[in-house]
């Protein structure tokens, strides 16, 4: 059908089936964008949540995080209340949700305990599954 569109060697048919060709890509890039955003999103949540649950599991080499209380005892004080600089924000969270999905890895945020690499090995082993599957569909 695409083949016979192209190349133009019809009438008004060929016209609708151009279009649907057309509706169809538009309709399989629109899912492949939310997709991969909703996984990133996703992917932050969880990052985000490692962080509150352990600490100091992602480390941020440019901020000295030497007064954080990162460790979690009956009196200490909840992390909502920690100074600005030492809580994982969702935005610090998604920002290395797509900087690790996009593979740049600035390595201005790293994983350090064993929880938040599995995570991150996690997020990077679904995006391989995830991307090709849905680029391929272009093609079909």
């Amino acid at each position: 059908r695409l083949f016979r569109s192209v190349d133009g060697s019809g009438g008004i048919g060929d016209r609708e089936t151009f279009a649907d060709v057309e509706r169809s890509i538009r309709k399989q890039v629109v899912s492949l964008v939310l997709t991969i955003a909703s996984f990133l999103f996703v992917a932050a949540g969880i990052c985000h949540v490692v962080e509150q649950v352990q600490p100091g599991s992602f480390s941020r080499p440019n901020i000295d995080d030497s007064d954080c209380p990162f460790e979690r005892t009956e009196d200490a004080v909840p992390s909502y209340l920690w100074p600005s600089h030492c809580r994982f924000s969702l935005l610090d969270a998604f920002y290395l949700a797509v900087v690790t999905a996009s593979t740049i890895g600035f390595g201005d945020i790293a994983p350090t305990t064993d929880t938040a690499r599995i995570v991150i090995l996690v997020i990077i082993a679904v995006l391989f599954i995830i991307i090709p599957r849905e680029t391929t569909k272009l093609t079909e």
